[in-house]
């Protein structure tokens, strides 16, 4: 006997059991023996995913294991005709007689008995297809309403999605919060887990789950329909709308690192590049002649972790403490992204319709490679222009704090690195070597700054430790007197 269902809402198993009961009043009515029941419980023949339990009959049919199916009707088998043809070749060949509750015996050995079958197939198939249609059709009637299309209760808000839990959602604003500020998303699902905040059912957040979560446009308020954000909605906004683009900004930032396998322990593994090759360097032990074993950052080249750790928070704390540069990185942090957005968002639109437009044969590839080209080139400008707003960042944090060593050393490791990936690159050179362009080298290493706050002038004092200020001076010596 074969019993499946598409939706089972509460998960009682109930129709499937329904479905089973009649199979086994026929069965019994004509004299057959139930050698295996195979369910496939809340699971589409529509969708096109793989059943289970389908397939395991399937097998047992080729190998004779079973002799006979019986099912509570057609369209629980199939609603794809592809599926049909398959079935009706293996019965055919294996000579198994099938039976349904509701429409009687399939004939499938005779002509007339394998159009019967491929009839009611394709009526399953015009059935579902039809009410897929019905359905995306009311999907989009909701979403543009802004209103839930449905599914189960989402992270932050009650049943119907329209009320906030406030329990959840203020997991949600400190998440992103901290993502803003520099935490790994691996820091994150770590905490929430020890803490015991769990998903809607109740499962401990992975990686990938908690990624998804924050970048819901549903946090910011809006309503999204077949991937596309396309206006506000009626619930209540969980963040602020400029906070979730920030974070959907970092968390989509192809050069965002994204190792999860475990916790960094260095400030700057896989930050600090190769002066030969180019890749992030790594933490590794080197054994010294005397039998000394130390931890260095390597790749072509290598430096102690310890010397190199030490200069590059040195020269990051004297530009912090340099008054042009801190005023310049605050001037930075208050710029009005929202026109910014706005043109990036009517960029993105103008692609969309013309990538519709080639489609529908109005212009040609080669206009669609030019608007693309050009298109492409401005959005990536407003990406970094938007991306360079310090506002909540762990760097913007430390510009307007009274005491810069004692929020620097109370930072995590983590937004200690983002700070200094925020405002730089450090590439650690060969010895003797000199570097390439325009930036000053100390200590074998070569800063370029990721901003123009800074001038070379205050970029060459806090590399070369030149014309400091009594208050820089003071910061050195606090930061480093041991």
């Amino acid at each position: 006997m074969y019993v499946r269902i598409s939706k089972d809402r509460t998960g009682a198993g109930m129709g499937v059991a329904r479905q089973e009961k009649d199979c086994r009043a026929l069965a019994k009515q004509l004299g057959w023996q139930v050698a295996e029941v195979y369910t496939d419980n809340d699971l589409s023949a529509y969708s096109g995913k793989p059943r289970p339990a389908y397939q395991r009959m399937l097998a047992d049919l080729e190998t004779g294991t079973i002799d006979a199916v019986v099912v509570w009707h057609t369209d629980r088998l199939h609603r794809s005709p592809k599926e049909l043809e398959t079935f009706v070749e293996l019965v055919e060949r294996m000579k198994v007689a099938t039976q349904t509750v509701k429409a009687g015996e399939l004939d499938l050995a005779s002509p007339s008995g394998r159009m019967v079958a491929r009839t009611l197939g394709a009526m399953a198939r015009y059935e579902s297809e039809h009410k897929a249609e019905r359905q995306s059709r009311k999907a989009q009637e909701l979403a543009e309403a802004g209103l839930p299309t449905g599914g189960g209760r989402p992270f932050g808000y009650e049943p119907g999605g329209l009320v906030v839990r406030e329990s959840e959602a203020s997991v949600i604003r400190e998440a992103t919060a901290r993502v803003i500020a520099g935490d790994s998303l691996r820091s994150l699902m770590r905490d929430f887990n020890e803490r015991g905040i769990t998903t809607t059912r109740g499962n401990k957040w992975a990686y990938t789950n908690l990624r998804e979560l924050l970048l819901r446009p549903r946090n910011a308020g809006l309503s999204v329909y077949r991937g596309e954000v396309i206006g506000k909605a009626q619930w209540p906004a969980l963040v602020d709308e400029d906070d979730f683009r920030t974070v959907t900004r970092i968390l989509t930032n192809p050069e965002r690192r994204t190792t999860t396998t475990r916790a960094r322990k260095h400030l700057l593994s896989g930050m600090a590049k190769c002066g030969k090759c180019g890749a992030g360097m790594k933490p590794g032990t080197v054994k010294f002649r005397n039998g000394a074993r130390h931890v260095v950052y390597r790749c072509c080249v290598s430096r102690g972790t310890e010397r190199l750790e030490r200069f590059v928070t040195r020269v990051t704390l004297l530009l912090l403490v340099n008054k042009s540069v801190r005023m310049a990185l605050m001037a930075a942090s208050n710029v009005d992204t929202a026109p910014l957005q706005a043109e990036r968002d009517q960029i993105a639109a103008r692609l969309d319709d013309a990538a519709l437009a080639f489609a529908d044969g109005d212009i040609t590839a080669a206009q669609l490679k030019a608007i693309t080209s050009r298109s492409r080139e401005r959005l990536d400008a407003l990406d970094a222009e938007l991306s360079s707003g310090l506002s909540g960042t762990a760097l913007g944090s430390l510009l307007t704090v009274p005491d810069l060593l004692a929020a620097w050393e109370a930072l995590s490791l983590e937004r200690k690195r983002s700070a200094i990936d925020s405002l730089m690159t450090v590439t650690v050179l060969p010895v003797g070597r000199r570097g390439r362009g325009p930036q000053p080298v100390a200590d074998g290493v070569q800063i370029e700054l990721r901003t123009n706050a800074a001038s070379a002038d205050d970029l060459t004092a806090a590399l070369l430790g030149e014309r400091l200020t009594d208050e820089q001076e003071r910061a050195i010596v606090r930061a480093f007197a041991a």
